[in-house]
């Protein structure tokens, strides 16, 4: 007869707390091979051992309690590549995105870090009914800009 694990023993020779054990027991993701009617004490074989194994690892690549209940339930090795190619263009998806965040938080940093002119750079006009004037022109601060401003509002 195979030997059986109680869900303690499980528990500490793949590193998954008994609490979680359940939860996969009844999420279906990993069944005990026998439950004890009296007790309900759960026993799992050693091929369930392989099967945490396969969880532990899964978990740790990013898929999902229902991903990786496919992936076990797989019966067919061209499915399990399926899936791995699946979590593939997702992970790559996200390094994009990522990528991109990135770059724009990096050009917002460079853009404060350079001075106030690169994240002001202000154009002052000033109109009334006839006339239209305006200044074209770069300022070194926000202050300086403002004082231009009110210079053309006061005259």
């Amino acid at each position: 007869m195979e030997s059986m694990y109680k869900i303690g023993e499980l528990s500490k020779l793949c590193n998954i707390s008994v609490k979680a054990l359940r939860y996969y027991d009844a999420e279906g993701l990993l069944i005990p091979d026998e439950i004890d009617r009296f007790t309900g004490y759960r026993y799992y074989s050693a091929a369930k051992l392989a099967d945490c194994y396969r969880i532990i690892a899964l978990k740790e690549l990013g898929f999902s309690l229902d991903e990786i209940k496919a992936q076990l339930a797989a019966d067919d090795s061209t499915k399990i590549v399926a899936s791995l190619n699946a979590k593939l263009t997702e992970l790559n998806g996200l390094i994009q995105s990522t990528e991109k965040q990135l770059r724009r938080i990096e050009t917002i940093r460079n853009n404060l870090t350079q001075g106030e002119k690169k994240m002001f750079d202000i154009i002052v006009r000033t109109t009334d009914e006839m006339r239209v004037a305006f200044v074209r022109k770069t300022y070194p601060c926000k202050a300086d800009a403002l004082t231009e401003i009110n210079e053309m509002a006061c005259t």
